[in-house]
């Protein structure tokens, strides 16, 4: 509810008890104008006391009028401004999330970025790990034909990360702080029992 709505309300209601009032009046003049016309001297001063509180009543019923389309205007003025703030605070709320979506967007391309470096970082790996001829080629040709990031999530049953083949790949090679094998020695063999 408005602020000037409790006003309003009073004023609506004074304004219609004046009207009672100034009719109320009507009707007591009228039956004083009879008298009045004859000389009467007491329906002539009844008569113009009745004018004198019914002139008071249009007066005050004047400056209410007034009052009540200054209350009403306020109270659109009101509404408006409360729409506005309200439309304010929509935009306010829009731009915030903006923001967000356009920070959001900013990582995800930094981090496409760096996805895709890494894929060709991989991609380099794999043709390397194919070169030293120790691992199966088509077994190297399945791992670099899994397919790349997509914004499409795929079906469930075609979804393997690209880790689950690391069981395998673990056991590929020697690791370099491995002992190596000792190497052949070349020279005559010793015979048994010989102590050349």
């Amino acid at each position: 509810m408005s602020t000037y709505a409790d006003r309003l309300s009073q004023l609506r209601a004074r304004l219609t008890d004046v009207g009672k009032q100034l009719s109320s009046l009507a009707d007591r003049r009228k039956s004083f104008s009879l008298a009045a016309a004859t000389g009467d001297a007491t329906a002539r001063k009844q008569i113009a006391d009745t004018d004198a509180e019914a002139e008071a009543l249009r007066r005050e019923e004047q400056t209410i009028s007034a009052a009540v389309e200054t209350a009403v205007a306020l109270d659109k003025q009101q509404e408006l401004e409360a729409q506005a703030a309200e439309e304010h605070a929509r935009q306010v709320d829009a731009h915030r999330h903006a923001q967000g979506v356009i920070a959001l967007n900013l990582e995800i391309d930094a981090a496409l970025v760096h996805l895709r470096e890494m894929f060709e970082r991989r991609a380099v790996l794999l043709a390397g790990l194919a070169r030293t001829n120790i691992v199966d080629g088509l077994f190297v040709g399945r791992l670099a034909g899994k397919a790349g990031p997509t914004l499409e999530p795929p079906s469930p049953q075609s979804v393997r990360p690209l880790a689950d083949t690391n069981t395998i790949l673990v056991g590929i090679g020697a690791p370099p702080e491995a002992e190596s094998p000792p190497a052949p020695r070349l020279g005559r063999k010793r015979k048994e029992g010989s102590d050349q």
